[in-house]
């Protein structure tokens, strides 16, 4: 029954906020992206992160990816680790976000641990876009 539970409380939002991306108003030609989804395969504690809220707003669905103004935002992410009752375990998070620049991360959990509340936020990088200019955006 809490099986069933957890899966319709999962579900509900993902397909309210199905269509890409979410993006908070005013993000801008010159936003930033976080990136949750970019985990090396071939490491078995490594998870994608989930983002859950960005500055205080809840994200709709259960994406890996959100795109950012630039500046200062607080964003609340899980694991996507789920633990032996199929729940997720949360961390804040904050990030300083430059214009045009992706930031890449993912959750790291111990091999030793049994449980999904024991994990670590990692940085794969950043990369600025292609398709956006930083010096011509912060004029």
């Amino acid at each position: 029954m809490r099986s069933m539970i957890l899966a319709c409380v999962l579900l509900l939002p993902a397909c309210a906020g199905a269509g890409g991306s979410p993006a908070p108003a005013d993000s801008g030609p010159a936003y930033g992206k976080f990136d949750g989804s970019r985990v090396e395969r071939a490491d078995p504690n490594a998870f994608p992160l989930i983002v859950v809220s960005v500055d205080g707003r809840d994200m709709l669905g259960m994406s890996t990816e959100v795109r950012l103004a630039p500046g200062f935002h607080y964003l609340h992410v899980a694991s996507a680790k789920p633990g032996a009752r199929g729940e997720l375990s949360f961390q804040p998070m904050a990030i300083e976000v430059a214009p045009c620049t992706n930031y890449y991360f993912h959750a790291f959990h111990d091999a030793k641990q049994l449980s999904n509340r024991q994990w670590r936020i990692v940085e794969d990088g950043t990369r600025v876009r292609a398709d956006c200019d930083p010096a011509a955006a912060t004029k």
